[in-house]
């Protein structure tokens, strides 16, 4: 896998005939996927909305993960599926926490030149 985060969640593994529940499984944790990394390219980053993102990926779509690699069982396709997750997990963190820190920035900014 190239470093950084990938532009799309990985697709399932060709081999094999995936039934419709192990494919729906794949696009829900996809989806969540793809709407982290479409707030991630947004310029205004909300920090609570960052947060709560990263916390459904770690407490719902890692879940949903492990019970795809018991099903799958490709560890290959596991731990770039894992990467991917763990990357935007660490890039919505980082984004949130530079957000708050702007925010205190600003803040300070605004109360020094208002004398407050």
């Amino acid at each position: 896998m190239p470093e950084g985060r990938p532009l799309q969640f990985p697709a399932l593994p060709p081999q094999g005939h995936w039934s419709h529940d192990i494919r729906k499984a794949h696009d829900i944790v996809s989806s969540t996927y793809d709407h982290a990394t479409r707030i991630l390219r947004q310029e205004d980053h909300d920090p609570l909305r960052l947060q709560t993102i990263a916390e459904k990926i770690l407490n719902d779509s890692l879940p949903v993960l492990e019970v795809l690699d018991m099903e799958i069982r490709d560890g290959a396709w596991t731990n770039e599926c894992a990467q991917a997750l763990a990357t935007t997990i660490v890039e919505l963190r980082q984004a949130s926490e530079a957000a708050i820190n702007m925010s205190v920035f600003i803040g300070l900014t605004w109360m020094q030149r208002n004398a407050i």
